[in-house]
């Protein structure tokens, strides 16, 4: 499952490298991660909200979901008759980008740039 889980989420991990640059880590408050959330996501903390994160970065829902930044619930049957299997998604998404989040933030932190 972690496999599964960094397959998705270093891809994304490395678009934000490319488009934000070194750091981008730092401006992540992992005490407000919420991958559900349009404001408290990757995305939504980086770019304002989710949704603009998505446009400016030129991704679809599918793509977002396939980088780890949303989970497309169109994409896996079975979502709409179980909600919590979509809550369960969410915060598996939560649990990969805060582990790849800290690390980042104790190896590079902010002061070293």
């Amino acid at each position: 499952m972690l496999d599964a889980i960094n397959n998705r989420i270093f891809p994304g991990a490395l678009l934000l490298q490319v488009d934000l640059g070194e750091g981008w880590w730092n401006r992540v408050d992992l005490t407000r991660l919420d991958s559900s959330s349009d404001t408290n996501s990757v995305l939504g903390q980086l770019f304002g909200s989710k949704a603009v994160g998505l446009a400016l970065l030129g991704l679809s829902a599918s793509e977002a979901d396939s980088l780890g930044f949303h989970v497309d619930t169109e994409s896996y049957a079975g979502f709409k008759e179980m909600p919590e299997a979509e809550a369960l998604a969410y915060g598996v998404l939560d649990l990969g980008w805060t582990n790849l989040i800290a690390g980042l933030q104790q190896e590079i932190p902010a002061a070293s740039f």
